[in-house]
């Protein structure tokens, strides 16, 4: 490798994921700055280091890379949050909010955003592959 060669990103991506004072140092931020359970950072980790090795030909400076990839996650996955809270208030225990001049439906699209949000981040993204 050549000096200006790109680090490899596989084995960062690895280091990454496996070394456990990086993983809580980034599990703590997204725990005190956006309020994220280890469950959901755990899966923004995940995804931003696949964001690292689709963009291995380009990143020169993986640490800084992982940082704001994984925050600008973070601000996402809160965005999306406060707009789920937004157009379903009161979440699945607002059982009085279905509107029985609704079609069928619109019931059953509820029904399976409730089933949806009661299972892990990764297994909606793999059923959302999947589907």
């Amino acid at each position: 490798m050549g000096a200006d060669a790109p680090p490899p990103t596989r084995q960062i991506a690895e280091a990454i994921l496996l070394d456990s004072a990086r993983r809580n140092k980034l599990f703590a931020f997204a725990r005190s700055r956006f309020g994220i359970g280890s469950d959901d950072a755990q899966d923004l980790l995940q995804e931003t280091a696949l964001e690292l090795l689709r963009h291995r030909g380009y990143v020169r400076s993986p640490d800084g890379f992982v940082f704001a990839v994984f925050r600008a996650r973070c601000a996402r996955f809160i965005q999306r949050s406060r707009l789920r809270r937004q157009m379903f208030p009161g979440g699945s225990d607002d059982a009085e909010g279905c509107d029985p001049s609704l079609p069928d439906g619109v019931d059953r699209q509820f029904a399976l955003r409730e089933a949806l949000d009661e299972i892990s981040a990764s297994c909606r993204r793999l059923l959302a592959a999947y589907y």
